[in-house]
């Protein structure tokens, strides 16, 4: 994985970030578990955290909560009741789920290699260890055990009442005998197999009924993510296209800054290839057939291939606030230019992207202005757009979340998101924490910030990502910049 290392605990591998989120107070597993929305099990669901949580009550059943819920998401239902067992407590009957089912359904999660992949790698065996019931007893209150014993009752008073009726009426010739005793055996026969497939019968309902159960695990408001949430009339941000112009041109001083860039990146998508020798097995080195004879089998080899920097793209996000007016609008669109020129010297096309971020009339409606995506090969054609747009609000909280979604929706490849402003986002008290918490969740699933600001409102770039660089003057930036890039793609793409 991408910007985590192995760490060798337990039978089961487990990964840590190289950058250590683990740890961090806005990052760490604690984190992403109250960062998840809240959940409300249906109330034939009882969960019992393993005592090896380390989380506390509410994290651990938190915890469990969220691995009920994805399975139902995905539709595991099945797997998760494969090997069920069936128990009776205080006149109910309950679905206790297999450890092994348990497994299965937490790789699978795992497996999915998004953001909460980590979480069930990490409190796997915690995970399995724990105990989930599920109430499967009758509408009635009765359970199978109940109903065959009223079956058996009512069937040995029929019995009883046909006895009785025999003694009365008297003896009968040997015939009727003889029939009475084969309608016996076929209602013998009858009467087995219509137990066993009303004991099927029942074992389905059962199962159904715990099927109905794990999908009615809902999400809910909150108080405490409601009161957080202090931009509810705001909606949901849309892209727009901007208009084509004549090809920008680059300055000699732009090209020069960006060719600078370039020659100090560590940054290589060629493989790395080591060859290993006398191997007893592999592929055969036919330069040591002769020592074979001699008895020496060590004659075959291999060849492994690391890459030294892991894949990425960039998508570049613009600041189009009322803010920007004037000189910024000026730095901002040379600031632009000059990383377009040099990641386009790296990265293909359709890896790399460009947008800005405004409001429309309404101050309430995010617009992202795309300058070029994935399927638009045209940054050189509209970015000189930049100079006569209209200059609004900045919602950085929505738009990201936005663009987050959109790229993670078509692609899972790692991302290096570089975030350019000027200050502080819109968003009213408390919008540094909910950025702070987006920028760690995207971190998470290898959708990595970076903030470039200038201004005197810049420190709110330093406070809200993980990594920054307020830019003064052109003299320096050069420096700067390369060193954070080579920071980044070290620490989280190698």
């Amino acid at each position: 994985m991408i910007g985590y290392k192995r760490k060798s605990e337990r039978k089961w591998e487990k990964y840590l970030s190289i950058s250590g989120w683990e740890d961090s107070f806005f990052g760490g597993y604690t984190r992403i578990i109250n960062d998840y929305p809240e959940l409300k099990l249906s109330q034939n669901i009882s969960v019992t955290p393993s005592e090896g949580f380390k989380l506390g009550w509410y994290s651990s059943n938190k915890l469990l909560k969220i691995f009920i819920y994805l399975v139902g998401k995905r539709n595991k239902m099945s797997s998760l009741l494969n090997g069920c067992v069936e128990t009776m407590e205080d006149d109910k009957t309950y679905i206790v789920i297999d450890r092994n089912a348990i497994a299965s359904c937490v790789d699978s999660l795992v497996n999915l290699n998004n953001e909460l992949s980590s979480l069930f790698r990490n409190y796997r065996q915690e995970l399995i260890d724990s105990t989930i019931k599920i109430d499967v007893t009758s509408e009635d209150g009765s359970s199978e055990d109940d109903l065959e014993g009223d079956q058996e009752k009512k069937k040995d008073d029929q019995q009883e009442d046909g006895e009785s009726d025999q003694e009365n009426d008297g003896d009968s010739d040997s015939d009727q005998d003889g029939d009475g005793e084969d309608q016996e055996n076929d209602s013998d026969g009858k009467s087995k197999e219509s137990k066993k497939d009303q004991k099927s019968e029942t074992t389905t309902k059962k199962l159904q009924k715990a099927r109905r159960a794990i999908q009615d695990t809902k999400e809910y408001k909150s108080f405490y993510t409601t009161a957080l949430s202090l931009t509810d009339n705001i909606k949901e941000p849309v892209f727009k296209h901007l208009s084509s112009r004549a090809p920008t041109s680059y300055s000699y001083d732009d090209i020069a800054i960006a060719n600078k860039i370039i020659s100090k990146l560590d940054i290589s998508f060629d493989t790395d290839s080591d060859r290993l020798n006398s191997l007893k097995q592999g592929k055969l080195d036919t330069g040591k057939l002769a020592e074979f004879v001699g008895g020496n089998d060590h004659i075959y080899f291999r060849v492994e291939e690391n890459m030294i920097t892991k894949p990425f793209a960039v998508t570049i996000l613009c600041d189009e606030s009322g803010s920007m007016s004037g000189s910024k609008i000026h730095n901002q669109y040379r600031i632009v230019k000059i990383l377009y020129k040099v990641f386009s010297e790296i990265l293909p096309p359709d890896k790399l992207e460009v947008y800005a971020h405004t409001t429309d009339d309404s101050f309430i409606q995010p617009i992202i202005r795309i300058y070029q995506d994935a399927y638009n090969n045209s940054f050189d054609d509209r970015i000189d757009n930049m100079y006569s747009n209209q200059l609004s609000e900045n919602y950085d909280y929505e738009v990201i979340q936005k663009i987050y979604n959109t790229i993670r929706a078509k692609s899972t490849e790692a991302m290096l998101f570089i975030v350019i402003s000027d200050g502080r986002p819109c968003g009213g008290f408390g919008i540094e924490l909910k950025m702070k918490q987006l920028i760690e969740k995207c971190r998470r699933d290898n959708f990595v910030t970076v903030g470039l600001g200038f201004g005197r409102d810049s420190r709110y770039v330093e406070d809200i990502y993980n990594y920054s660089y307020v830019i003064y003057n052109y003299n320096t930036m050069v420096e700067r910049i390369t060193t954070l890039l080579n920071k980044v793609v070290k620490t989280e793409f190698q």
